[in-house]
């Protein structure tokens, strides 16, 4: 099973289901499929703490224009083409909040300081909706 490590600032908002997605980078590693049942970690990669499971419900590549302000991905459709999402004005900061950001600001100052300032950013995007279970018992907290 596919497994997704998420900073700890991350956490508290992923178990109040206000960050529904995530975007990753393309690498060596299989990314998880669309329908696919995935889980959550927190942690260092040797110290680990599983704290969720989601199922993927869309999986596609995605590309942030920090220049342009816009972001946009393909959607893959079953029985039709293929059809790009366009976000522009407004619907970057709801897009952003998704992501588990305050708003476009501050999504785009997290790329620029992780991937080296670039005007641009594309990877892959893992939307799992309302999707998330819980695997931390009721009252234990897997954040500081």
């Amino acid at each position: 099973m596919v497994a997704y490590s998420f900073k700890g600032r991350f956490v508290p908002l992923i178990e109040r289901r206000k960050k529904t997605q995530t975007m990753r980078a393309i690498g060596k590693k299989r990314h998880v499929r669309k329908g696919e049942l995935f889980t959550m970690s927190t942690g260092d990669r040797f110290h680990p703490v599983k704290f969720g499971a989601a199922r993927a419900i869309i999986v596609a590549p995605v590309t942030l224009d920090f220049e342009g302000r816009h972001a946009f991905w393909v959607q893959q459709r079953e029985q039709a083409a293929d059809v790009q999402i366009d976000i522009e004005g407004p619907q970057l900061d709801v897009f952003a909040q998704s992501d588990g950001f305050e708003d476009w600001a501050d999504l785009e100052s997290f790329f620029r300081q992780t991937y080296a300032g670039a005007p641009a950013w594309s990877g892959i995007r893992i939307f799992w909706g309302d999707t998330f279970a819980s695997l931390t018992p009721a009252g234990a907290s897997t954040h500081g």
